[in-house]
């Protein structure tokens, strides 16, 4: 699944500037939308998952979909990038956003999440939360990785550059954030 790490980027970013707002998830959504430069294809809630209670997929150039979940407790988005390899699961969810309200009502979309859900936790999606430092030590944990400096070390060599490349994102990200911060 080659994601491009541009657009990763200009996802992390995105979510990262709305994060502190008090909006909605459905606005923090599409303003990220907005902000990276893609089109907000729907926004539903997730009932019955034990993790996830929003789900948020974004469509840019390049048949590439950026997805944004809420955790049940509402404190962190997820984030992550993925090709079109997932549209047969994102395209239902789309059309039922597309309807009136009304129409939406009288039509359960959250078989579709769940089903699109349950697609990127079997592809072994890794995602990113909008907290940095949660983020790095979830990643370094699970994949035991140790840091020297900025650049991040996979012990298993199995190949993981988007993985890594997406860990070094996020240490560079947050250590900026930390010193802009400090």
């Amino acid at each position: 699944m080659a994601v491009d790490e541009l657009d990763l980027m200009v996802l992390q970013l995105a979510v990262e500037s709305v994060r502190s707002l008090s909006l909605s998830f459905a606005e923090k959504a599409a303003e990220v939308a907005t902000r990276s430069r893609g089109i907000l294809l729907f926004d539903v809630r997730v009932d019955g998952d034990a993790e996830v209670q929003r789900v948020a997929a974004i469509r840019y150039q390049g048949d590439q979909i950026g997805v944004l979940a809420l955790d049940r407790q509402g404190l962190v988005t997820h984030h992550c990038i993925v090709n079109g390899t997932f549209s047969h699961f994102t395209a239902p969810l789309e059309n039922w956003h597309s309807m009136p309200l009304s129409m939406q009502a009288k039509i359960d979309a959250n078989g579709h999440a769940s089903l699109f859900l349950g697609a990127l936790r079997n592809a072994d999606i890794c995602w990113a939360a909008s907290i940095w430092l949660e983020c790095i030590c979830e990643f370094l944990h699970a994949h035991r990785c140790r840091t020297a400096g900025m650049i991040v070390v996979l012990e298993n060599g199995g190949g993981d550059r988007g993985k890594a490349i997406a860990a070094i994102m996020a240490i560079n990200a947050w250590a900026l954030h930390r010193c802009a911060i400090v």
